[in-house]
């Protein structure tokens, strides 16, 4: 995964954006692994000034997150 991807909260396809975002930033933290931050098509048209979320490899394991 890398900065730019589309990706979509699967369980959120439903919704007026159907889940979907770009990764803005991504980081190794070594306890963890890799972090992604994710700008979602709702905060980019809804909120000023929103910088994304940071989400882990988990929440991309489990099939929350997909890439598009």
């Amino acid at each position: 995964m890398k900065v730019g991807d589309l990706v979509r909260w699967s369980r959120h396809e439903a919704w007026d954006h159907n889940g979907l975002g770009f990764v803005v930033e991504t980081k190794f933290d070594p306890p963890i692994g890799w972090k992604y931050k994710i700008m979602w098509h709702i905060d980019i048209e809804d909120i000023v000034g929103y910088s994304g979320m940071w989400y882990d490899v988990d929440d991309f394991t489990r099939g929350d997150i997909v890439t598009v």
